[in-house]
């Protein structure tokens, strides 16, 4: 059987990747864990900065 794969999407802020990150080891470290992807948005506020 094939795990499907975890998909995060998060702020391509260093901070929310940072966050991202650690949450994506955490699930990794689990006995049978599935894959997991981070997708990094960003949004028309973040370009107005």
């Amino acid at each position: 059987m094939t795990r499907a794969a975890l998909r995060i999407g998060t702020r391509a802020s260093a901070l929310a990747l940072w966050q991202a990150r650690h949450i994506r080891a955490l699930i990794g470290a689990l006995p049978g864990a599935p894959g997991v992807e981070l997708v990094p948005i960003t949004t028309s506020g973040d370009l107005q900065t």
